[in-house]
């Protein structure tokens, strides 16, 4: 049959998914934020990902009432899955998405869900959603599919099209037609999980390898910084064993690592399991901002002092602020002292303690982090870094880019 799609949350994962389905199906996006569906129209992405030819020459169109999208055979869910100030799964966008959606799907109709969940939660919690509100029967009337997100904000090497994508449904029908919709777009490819819960359990696994890799490499650069040796250096010399996996120590924000871990854990209370070493993970990635604070307080003068954070987003050429551990540690710093922050990538930043400026305009500083190597920064030489602090400034170079003298330099 031929699909109607409709992509429901057009956020950094809807919006490149409805544009490359529009190249192939009649495909609607649709979002509660009217305003930001009004600028889509105008073919404004103010995340930044795409450009308005981009948008303009795709096929979609882009609604924020749920009357204009129900004449839809698939729809695809891809709203945010965060966590709450405790770290507690919050399904509040998907309890809603599914809410509206289950007002106006019909029978044969198939509900996919891109967001990050915990396994059984697209069988369990959204379809006997989507049953309540439709009057419709759960795999009888209606259909249920997963395919995990695996957008990378700011990547424009690995595209939406260029990543195997993971598909399951909840039935062979219901996975063939899920399969001959994504596998019209994806150049890359399918694997076609042998169930829903597989898949959504694969999204998690993905996320939690690399939580749990990268709190080891941050584990280790306290004991290497502790004994004066570099990290860069020893991770360097050890890549060059043939298996050795090249992970960097760093600070893990972002709406997937640094969040995806929490819905296992959550997950694996229920049954009774402790998570001792992905918990720990989080537990030492989430202490790294407090690191770099701690050794701010006890190394760089605070009385009148000013400092420079460079980055502010949660990760490298991206706008993305949510969850950024980069923020977090300028908003930190700015309570004991001037801030000042260089973001390339954003005009604004809501809720700052400190102040947004374009450049080194302020100079000399007591003290400059780089905090985010965006492109913009790259290529900038460590010598004229230093120009920009005093004589007892010190530069908190956090991915050590820059290979400064170690004296009055902080890496992690």
């Amino acid at each position: 049959m031929s699909e109607k799609i409709c992509v429901v949350g057009l956020g950094y994962v809807g919006l490149p998914l409805s544009l490359i389905l529009g190249s192939k199906f009649e495909c609607i996006g649709f979002d509660v934020d009217a305003c930001r569906v009004q600028n889509l129209k105008n073919g404004i992405d103010e995340n930044g990902e795409h450009s308005s030819s981009e948008i303009f020459a795709s096929n979609v169109q882009f609604y924020s009432a749920l009357d204009e999208v129900q004449e839809c055979s698939m729809y695809i869910v891809t709203v945010p899955t965060p966590v709450n100030s405790e770290n507690i799964p919050d399904l509040s966008a998907l309890k809603e998405a599914c809410d509206g959606i289950g007002k106006i799907i019909k029978k044969e109709n198939i509900i996919v869900f891109e967001s990050t969940v915990f396994p059984g939660c697209t069988e369990d919690f959204c379809g006997p959603l989507l049953a309540s509100q439709s009057n419709l029967i759960q795999s009888q009337d209606f259909y249920l599919g997963y395919s995990p997100e695996r957008i990378n904000p700011g990547d424009k090497v690995n595209s939406i099209k260029s990543i195997t994508k993971v598909v399951a449904g909840d039935n062979a029908q219901t996975l063939d037609r899920i399969a001959s919709v994504y596998g019209a777009v994806i150049d890359a490819g399918l694997h076609e999980a042998s169930s829903i819960r597989i898949a959504e359990a694969a999204k998690l696994t993905e996320n939690i390898q690399r939580d749990v890799n990268i709190a080891l490499m941050n584990e280790l650069s306290s004991v290497f910084h502790a004994m004066g040796i570099r990290t860069s250096e020893v991770l360097q010399a050890a890549n060059t064993k043939w298996n050795f996996i090249p992970f960097r120590p760093g600070i893990v924000g972002g709406h997937c690592v640094g969040v995806d871990p929490y819905y296992l854990i959550e997950s694996a209370k229920k049954q009774e399991i402790d998570t001792k070493l992905v918990t720990t993970a989080r537990m030492v990635n989430e202490s790294v901002v407090k690191r770099i604070f701690n050794y701010f307080t006890e190394n760089v003068p605070q009385v009148h002092g000013r400092s420079l954070v460079m980055g502010l987003t949660f990760k490298e050429d991206c706008k993305d602020t949510r969850n950024s551990k980069a923020l977090e540690l300028a908003n930190k710093l700015a309570d004991i002292t001037t801030v000042h922050a260089i973001e390339p990538n954003l005009e604004t930043v809501e809720g700052a303690n400190f102040e947004l400026v374009e450049s080194f305009c302020h100079a000399p500083y007591d003290c400059i982090i780089l905090a985010v190597n965006h492109r913009q920064f790259a290529n900038l030489p460590g010598s004229s870094l230093k120009t920009m602090v005093g004589n007892d400034g010190y530069i908190f170079d956090l991915q050590d880019s820059l290979k400064l003298d170690p004296d009055k330099s902080f890496y992690l």
